[in-house]
């Protein structure tokens, strides 16, 4: 958290996720809350977090494909959703790469059901952020919200109060898409 309120500088920030990646390097492996603070990092930097990104995506990428530890899983989404909003229309050139993971964590259903609430996040941070850059996958992405949309009212077990919060959170995501995303089409006229 002092890294997006404490007023540190650019090149401490830089030198910051430098060590980040250094230990990275050090234990061949990435964890969840050096992920969180590249995120911190990404917001703090905004833009100029493109600077970066080339050498993150490797990164990135293995903590989004660490499905089997989803505290990094979830962290990778977070950190993922973050630099999207940093980078606002300069992720573009990233959606090819990144967003066939997240439609895999959305559409699997052997995956941790509880990072499908914050997989749909980063679509609707896309839908805000890139909208031409992400619209031609709007008919997948349609698909998949009417599977989890129907998923999420077919509630099996009502006497399971962590079941019925978790449906109620996944509802509350999907609906928070799909205004983003019919609030983006609009503005991009492309919603004939």
């Amino acid at each position: 958290s002092f890294v997006l309120y404490g007023g540190i500088s650019d090149s401490d920030l830089v030198q910051l996720y430098n060590s980040i990646i250094t230990a990275f390097k050090q234990r061949n492996s990435v964890f969840d809350e050096a992920m969180t603070l590249v995120g911190s990092i990404a917001l703090s930097l905004e833009q100029k977090f493109d600077n970066l990104m080339q050498d993150f995506n490797q990164y990135l990428s293995i903590g989004l494909n660490s499905t089997q530890d989803s505290g990094l899983c979830r962290a990778s989404i977070h950190c993922m959703s973050d630099i999207i909003r940093s980078l606002n229309n300069l992720f573009s050139k990233y959606i090819s790469f990144f967003f066939p993971g997240i439609l895999q964590i959305l559409s699997n259903p052997d995956i941790d059901k509880s990072l499908k609430p914050h997989a749909f996040n980063v679509i609707s941070d896309l839908f805000y952020c890139c909208p031409n850059d992400i619209f031609p996958y709007y008919n997948s992405i349609m698909n998949l919200l009417g599977s989890a949309l129907q998923a999420a009212m077919n509630i099996q077990n009502f006497d399971d109060s962590e079941n019925i919060d978790y449906f109620q959170d996944l509802r509350e995501h999907i609906l928070e898409t799909l205004t983003c995303i019919f609030n983006s089409i609009t503005d991009i006229n492309k919603y004939d």
